[in-house]
């Protein structure tokens, strides 16, 4: 089976964890790195062993052939990155908060990019309770692309 290629936006201080995570799920495979910082983006490649490094989002969506992204940034670009990945209808892990404020619209403006780009969502609350959308349910059970990441 065919690993899954995603990217990691951000690569600041929660990066490292979020990456450690991903390769114990295994599965998966790191495929580039963006920060706005190119340095920052660098170190966490060297680190992990990332064969590609962006300090241009855009560039990244256009070089690379993804099957998801991780977006690991802070709140406030969060929208810009959850946007142009359903551009280019990527699926999209987004890390909370998913935005700085008024969540409730916020919330809802998410989960139609993502049914409008990939038909599937999944919100996650700040008690940890997740909402998940048809596609993402197919995803744990394990029919979404080549191995399911999802538990």
């Amino acid at each position: 089976m065919r690993a899954l290629r995603f990217a990691v936006l951000g690569c600041g201080f929660w990066s490292r964890f979020q990456i450690a995570g991903w390769r114990e799920v295994g599965g998966v495979e790191l495929a580039a790195v963006y920060n706005r910082t190119r340095a920052k983006a660098e170190r966490i490649a060297e680190r992990f062993g990332v064969p590609r490094v962006y300090d241009d989002a855009e560039a990244l969506l256009a070089d690379e052939q993804l099957d998801f992204m991780d977006v690991i940034t802070d709140a406030d670009t969060h929208r810009d990155f959850v946007a142009l990945a359903a551009a280019q209808r990527v699926p999209v892990i987004c890390q909370k908060p998913m935005a700085p404020d008024t969540w409730s619209r916020q919330r809802r403006w998410y989960v139609g990019a993502a049914r409008r780009a990939c038909r599937s969502w999944c919100t996650r609350t700040g008690g940890g309770s997740t909402r998940c959308g048809p596609s993402r349910m197919r995803w744990r059970r394990g029919s979404w692309g080549a191995r399911s990441v999802a538990g």
